[in-house]
């Protein structure tokens, strides 16, 4: 069993995740009512934490949470995982490649964004990672392009930008 360690963010309010999350390495995560995990890049969501995870985040839109309705729409075939969801997976797994990125940077960089477009819904129980696709060197940092794949296919894509720290004064 690896050790994981516990993750909160912020997307408008604090979420803490206090559940003890097992991993086995045949990437089978094993999870407590409402957990999500986002290790590296891989994101596993169960179906039993979506409507925690929308009541969090004041999302209560049945397609999240109801099959029939989310199927109702003609769009999809299951409950999309939520895009803030989405989101907030790839903001983790950036900060953490960017702690890597500073351990060798003299002028440090800072997390200062990200956009990314949804072309296609993420399920939940469907394995999924997100990778870096392209680094861009740029006058004050550095842009990440990123791709959320799932069985070699391409479910999310974006760009996070990590900009020169601002002097202290």
């Amino acid at each position: 069993l690896a050790r994981l360690h516990l993750i909160s963010l912020d997307i408008g309010l604090r979420l803490r995740l206090v559940n003890q999350l097992i991993f086995d390495y045949t990437k089978i995560f094993k999870l407590n009512y409402f957990c999500f995990v986002a290790m590296g890049a891989f994101i596993y969501v169960t179906r039993e934490s979506m409507p925690i995870f929308g009541n969090s985040v004041y999302d209560d839109n049945p397609i999240h949470t109801k099959v029939d309705i989310a199927k109702k729409t003609g769009i999809f075939s299951d409950t999309p995982v939520h895009g803030t969801r989405i989101a907030a997976y790839a903001e983790q797994d950036v900060l953490h490649e960017l702690k890597k990125i500073n351990k060798s940077r003299k002028d440090k960089l800072v997390y200062s964004g990200q956009t990314i477009k949804f072309p296609k819904p993420l399920y939940p129980e469907t394995e999924a990672e997100w990778e870096v696709v392209e680094t861009k060197i740029i006058e004050d940092g550095l842009d990440l392009n990123i791709s959320l794949m799932s069985e070699g296919e391409k479910l999310a894509s974006g760009t996070a930008n990590l900009r020169l720290r601002r002097p202290e004064f």
